[in-house]
């Protein structure tokens, strides 16, 4: 799927001590919801992620 994390080389996983594991899994999602946005707008959209010390938030949303 070309999504692959090697283990401590994304900037999520030391922002809320994410594992490569858990990165992939939330990129997975983040991939889809854009994917479902741009499908169903006029073919634009936004992602916005932020993190606190213990939390990743990714909201993606289209016009």
């Amino acid at each position: 799927m070309g999504l692959e994390v090697p283990e401590g080389s994304h900037p999520l996983t030391g922002a809320a001590g994410l594992s490569a594991d858990r990165v992939h899994n939330m990129l997975v999602c983040v991939d889809e919801a854009a994917a479902n946005a741009l499908r169903r707008s006029v073919g634009s959209g936004s992602c916005r992620v932020w993190t606190t010390c213990t939390e990743v938030f990714c909201q993606v949303t289209d016009p």
